[in-house]
């Protein structure tokens, strides 16, 4: 009997390298082989061969297409990454993996929270001036008492001990 290598019909899974645009790595008939092969390549997704349609990745985001309802075509950890690469396709959407929740465009009604940027992503508030949190020489946070502005014009104390 011969190989079923060359099956035609048979659907093939490619392990592709950058969430799924890089290098194919891995290529299998077999979608559980593939995705058991994905964690040996960092930011690696599978995808039907042939076809950008990601099937399976670790990312954060994804893009879809078609409004969401559309095949997944690019992931990524970074919500600007994925936004970046949204907004070159039409009607494409950026969704986070576990919920579903589209992301960007943002859904109509929607308004930034507080503590967002642009792209949505989460920001901690700080209203302390950058140049304040790091004592000269030294990269470290400040640790003056609250209330005390801390003093920059002076070299640090020397070390004793």
């Amino acid at each position: 009997m011969g190989c079923a290598c060359n099956q035609r019909g048979r659907t093939q899974f490619e392990v592709a390298m950058e969430a799924g645009r890089g290098r194919v790595a891995f290529t299998s008939g077999s979608k559980p082989t593939a995705i058991t092969v994905t964690p040996r390549y960092k930011g690696s997704a599978v995808r039907i061969k042939g076809t950008n349609e990601i099937v399976f990745h670790k990312e954060t985001y994804e893009v879809a297409t078609d409004g969401g309802a559309g095949a997944v075509v690019f992931a990524h950890s970074d919500q600007a990454e994925a936004v970046a690469h949204a907004e070159t396709l039409d009607g494409a959407v950026v969704r986070e993996r576990e919920t579903g929740t589209v992301v960007h465009p943002a859904p109509q009604g929607a308004r930034r929270g507080p503590h967002q940027d642009r792209a949505g992503a989460r920001v901690t508030p700080c209203r302390t001036p950058r140049a304040a949190h790091q004592r000269p020489g030294r990269g470290s946070p400040s640790t003056a008492p609250a209330g005390r502005p801390l003093d920059t014009t002076s070299p640090p104390p020397p070390v004793t001990g």
